[in-house]
């Protein structure tokens, strides 16, 4: 069970959690620390995906993933919903940190994509590191969603997209420009105006 804000504090403190400022990385990092340590998890959450790095959402998906049962108090609608058997343990899958890199070398650099293989304190592993991109969900007249149609040679077959690209410029005014680039560039439209949905992090297959 989750302990109580007090011993958690100490225990995150004298148990080999790196020291950091108040950033969304030590938001994140306290939350695996509490959902690695506990043999269930409460989340009061409202459902949404997380409004920065660390948020409930990314708590709620590291459970999932770890195998740590939660029970999750669904403040909009008002539910309760447990997820996950409280019989038996839950399995237990040590993160392949960064900071645990005794190694690294580039095996493949490509334009979109930057593949390194690490040397860890555990099992050796590549890792596909995707940079920071901006999708664009394009909304013209009448609601209608603008889709662009191409040929996917892994899949071997059409299917439909939306516009999309590497993110230069990481800051906020940086990333409207870049939607506004791709936007022309991939459909030949000019947004009227442009309006942030959501931030997530994207596996290298999706």
């Amino acid at each position: 069970m989750l302990t109580s804000v007090e011993s958690t504090s100490q225990r995150l403190r004298t148990n080999g959690l790196p020291s950091d400022d108040c950033s969304e990385d030590a938001y994140l990092a306290a939350g695996h620390w509490i959902v690695d340590h506990s043999d269930l998890a409460i989340l009061v959450w409202d459902g949404y995906p997380a409004a920065g790095k660390g948020g409930t959402a990314d708590i709620a998906s590291y459970a999932r993933l770890v195998g740590c049962p939660f029970i999750h108090v669904y403040t909009r609608l008002h539910t309760v919903k447990q997820y996950g058997s409280l019989a038996g343990s839950k399995v237990r899958h040590e993160a392949a940190k960064r900071q645990y890199a005794i190694s690294k070398e580039t095996v493949y650099q490509g334009p979109v994509l930057t593949v390194n293989k690490y040397q860890i304190r555990m099992p050796d592993g590549d890792i596909v590191e995707r940079p920071e991109s901006v999708l664009v969900l394009p909304v013209g007249q009448n609601e209608t969603v603008l889709l662009i149609e191409e040929y996917d040679l892994g899949a071997e077959t059409w299917q439909l997209t939306i516009p999309g690209g590497k993110v230069v410029d990481s800051t906020p005014e940086g990333i409207r420009k870049q939607a506004e680039i791709e936007l022309r560039e991939e459909i030949g439209y000019r947004p009227g105006r442009i309006e942030k949905l959501l931030d997530f992090y994207g596996h290298p297959n999706s």
